[in-house]
């Protein structure tokens, strides 16, 4: 019975690994911009319009591209899924806005873009080269504020194969548990 119960737990553990906690700490804002960096061009309010608590990421610079990055601590090999939500807060000038994970340029908002609300992007699968992978939001804009809040990266629900070999382990431990109870 015990190495039934090692089995069954071993089995759970596999599809638990898969729900991980979000690896942004402060992706809210609500502790300032404690964890990022700026570069470029940029201007950072701490109180603006948000999407949620009480605080967002602002860049109003003008004109040149701003930058805001995280360092974050990732597996290499494991796929990613990161969210985010984004508004512009005029529809007058030119917006821009481009996400990289690490190597890859995970998408971009279009050019020109109008969010009056905020909206929430997801970018799903993004690929993790190395155990430290840079999270870059690149802004451009001129006569508008470009906000962000509540960014998130969590493991990708693509199952990895030590999920497999644990799934395997347990499932194998329930059947020599079974085949010891049938002698």
């Amino acid at each position: 019975m015990k190495k039934f119960i090692i089995g069954c737990a071993l089995a759970l553990a596999s599809v638990m690994a898969q729900a991980a906690a979000p690896l942004v700490i402060n992706g809210t804002f609500e502790n300032g911009l404690t964890g990022w960096t700026q570069s470029g061009n940029t201007a950072y309010q701490s109180v603006f319009a948000q999407k949620s608590g009480n605080h967002s990421f602002s860049d109003g610079a003008i004109g040149q591209v701003g930058y805001l990055n995280k360092l974050i601590t990732t597996i290499a090999g494991s796929h990613y899924d990161l969210s985010f939500d984004l508004r512009s807060t005029t529809e007058n000038g030119v917006n821009h806005s481009e996400v990289v994970f690490g190597d890859l340029v995970a998408g971009s908002v279009k050019d020109n873009f109008y969010l009056p609300t905020f909206q929430h992007f997801t970018f799903t699968n993004l690929l993790a080269t190395g155990n430290a992978t840079l999270l870059q939001f690149a802004f451009q804009n001129s006569e508008s504020f470009i906000l962000l809040d509540n960014v998130a990266l969590q493991v990708s629900a693509v199952p990895e194969p030590v999920t497999y070999l644990m799934l395997l382990m347990g499932l194998g431990l329930i059947t020599l548990v079974k085949r010891r109870r049938s002698r």
